[in-house]
């Protein structure tokens, strides 16, 4: 689902950075080695976080903006988020972005950009075909994502200037379609490459998930990428009576898949045309497409560790 809307965010707190976006400030932050937009920036992209340069906007989208989104997008305002942040978000001229979503470790993420000078817009592929969003001074837009909320930006011919933020529930902290009395399942985020830019070996938990749910599976849990399993098995065990631990890209009863530096474009290849493709991962991508369009992934309970 994609919201939309002309002067959607307006007043004084936004207006101000219309005529006096903090580019020199923003270079100045990303010029940081240790910072984690360091590296982005190299290739063009600059992000910096608002609440740095100006915590009474980050206050306003946070207290003001998100309920509303989470209604137009949840139908809910009530689910409680573990991750927020907005970002000044500057490209240059011959950057891009390669085609991707924004979902990986989370199991439910809004990704809101205010533009702030006319420029190119983001395109996304809905239903193989593509669109773009308009970019001009004052345009807003949101996106639901999902693993199939596909959308990428084309080489820039000038500077672009926006706010984006984002909010959103990460994977590791929720137990999907929770039981009582059923065992508990938990899917181990490790051991796939993860090289391709679409973030396929994050990909592979939800895959896993959508096939346990088939399958008639409860009480799914994940680790966060690339941490152990240990720490989160043993909370589990206190809870249920059984805990069965299987890795991402484990399908019982139909195979395994492990995601190398060396077939992770073959797989992309799968993903990205599977209408061409009759394979093991087509038809779990099939399944997953399923479980997310009947909003099964939005079946949970949060889950923390103590």
């Amino acid at each position: 689902m994609i919201f939309e809307q002309e002067n959607y965010l307006n007043g004084p707190l936004i207006d101000k950075y219309k005529s006096d976006y903090p580019e020199e400030w923003i270079r100045n932050y990303c010029s940081n080695p240790e910072v984690s937009e360091h590296q982005s920036s190299l290739w063009g992209n600059f992000s910096a976080p608002i609440e740095v340069y100006d915590n009474e906007l980050y206050k306003w989208i946070e207290s003001n903006v998100l309920p509303d989104l989470k209604i137009k997008h949840l139908m809910s305002s009530t689910y409680k988020h573990d991750h927020f942040f907005v970002n000044f978000h500057m490209d240059e001229p011959q950057s891009f972005l390669e085609v991707h979503n924004d979902l990986k470790g989370f199991r439910w993420l809004i990704t809101s950009q205010l533009y702030l000078n006319d420029n190119q817009g983001v395109i996304c592929i809905e239903n193989e075909k593509e669109r773009a969003i308009p970019c001009y001074q004052g345009y807003f837009y949101s996106i639901s994502a999902t693993p199939f909320s596909w959308h990428y930006v084309p080489d820039l011919t000038e500077l672009k200037k926006s706010i984006l933020f984002r909010v959103g529930k990460k994977k590791h902290r929720t137990v999907a379609h929770p039981s009582l009395t059923e065992p508990a399942w938990l899917i181990v985020n490790d051991n796939h490459s993860d090289s391709h830019y679409a973030k396929l070996g994050l990909r592979m938990g939800n895959l896993t998930e959508a096939w346990l749910h088939k399958l008639g599976k409860k009480n799914i849990y994940h680790t966060e990428w690339r941490k152990s399993y240990s720490k989160v098995e043993n909370v589990l065990k206190e809870k249920h009576k059984e805990v069965n631990v299987i890795n991402s890209g484990e399908f019982l009863g139909l195979g395994n898949i492990q995601l190398t530096d060396d077939n992770i474009n073959d797989y992309a290849e799968q993903m990205m045309n599977i209408n061409n493709h009759n394979t093991m991962w087509t038809k779990l991508e099939k399944v997953l497409k399923e479980y997310t369009d009947s909003s099964q992934h939005m079946v949970y309970k949060n889950f923390f560790l103590k």
